[in-house]
């Protein structure tokens, strides 16, 4: 938990002095532009990444926080029509942002997965030639909308889908 701020509740970078450097904004794609202590990703996003310990992050909020926040992540997601620049909330274009949709399995609600791993798919995917939603990276993205579609999504360094 060296990096986690108990006060902004997000995952921050520190100083020397061991103060926290979270962004007042924590959706501002500061990585593009500035030192920010992140990168590929800003901190909403990487206030998810955690995919070695996703149980320890549903404790650290509590389950009804936990799918209270990640809910309005998306539905802020959704608010934000761009596919042109990295989305603030869910990027679908990038691997930081892959495992979140599948993330509310962690706190019980497969409910929310479904619905959000469908709207990914349905949004930011398509049959045209500009149909990934960023760089593949060796078949990242395209291997994602194969697990979205059957339904299941390979925990990392486990067994579990």
């Amino acid at each position: 938990h060296n990096v986690w701020d108990t006060k902004s509740q997000y995952f921050c970078p520190r100083h020397e002095d061991g103060s926290y450097h979270c962004n007042r904004d924590p959706a501002l794609h500061s990585w593009i532009f500035q030192d920010s202590g992140f990168c590929e990703a800003d901190q909403e996003e990487m206030r998810w990444f955690v995919p070695h310990e996703l149980g320890t992050l549903v404790d650290m909020y509590g389950k009804d926080k936990y799918v209270f926040l990640l809910d309005d992540f998306f539905v802020k997601t959704a608010h934000d029509p761009s596919t042109f620049m990295p989305n603030p909330y869910y990027w679908a274009g990038n691997e930081p942002d892959m495992l979140e949709p599948f993330q509310f399995n962690a706190a019980g609600r497969p409910d929310l997965t479904q619905l959000y791993s469908r709207f990914v798919m349905n949004f930011s995917y398509s049959v045209k030639p500009d149909g990934l939603p960023g760089n593949d990276d060796f078949g990242a993205l395209s291997s994602w909308y194969v697990w979205a579609a059957l339904g299941l999504y390979p925990l990392p360094g486990t067994t579990t889908y």
